[in-house]
């Protein structure tokens, strides 16, 4: 499980809910083509399809197979949390690594040393996927709620699309 979270300080907002701050990262998600997103109370949940792969290193959602934003009133403030399930990032590795591995096993005459040259591939392009969405998500999540918060103050918003 993968956790991350901001803050909006109201003062710098005013006059902005929580649920027209859930309506601003739903659109965010839905940019990111996020494959399912529903919204309750003060909490969006998303999911993606296993099968969806994107070859545009930005979408950060993408990497998750399903998660929630959470925004709670914390009197002054708005905390924004993240958690979100990251095993997508191993299915995937693991799609790509079984199809090289295919490949190179049906090209070797079933030579048993490629299957150890399989795992090898799963655990590097696991391991880099992990460490990357580590290191950029929060960066990512940071950068999506200062660029909100840059729209409500110049009045950039356009709620529910």
């Amino acid at each position: 499980m993968y956790k991350t979270s901001t803050y909006f300080i109201k003062a710098q907002i005013p006059g902005t809910s929580v649920a027209e701050l859930l309506q601003l990262y739903k659109q965010e998600l839905q940019d990111q083509s996020v494959s399912k997103i529903e919204l309750d109370d003060n909490f969006l949940t998303f999911s993606n399809d296993t099968f969806r792969f994107t070859l545009n290193r930005s979408d950060k959602f993408a990497n998750f197979t399903s998660g929630q934003i959470k925004i709670e009133d914390n009197g002054p403030e708005y905390i924004v949390t993240l958690e979100a399930d990251n095993s997508r990032t191993y299915t995937v590795a693991g799609i790509v690594s079984a199809a090289i591995t295919l490949v190179w096993l049906i090209s070797s005459n079933f030579d048993l040393s490629v299957l150890i040259m399989g795992l090898i591939i799963f655990v590097l392009i696991s391991g880099i996927g992990y460490g990357t969405s580590t290191i950029s998500v929060p960066v990512y999540f940071e950068g999506v709620r200062n660029d909100i918060e840059r729209r409500i103050q110049s009045k950039e918003i356009t709620y529910g699309q």
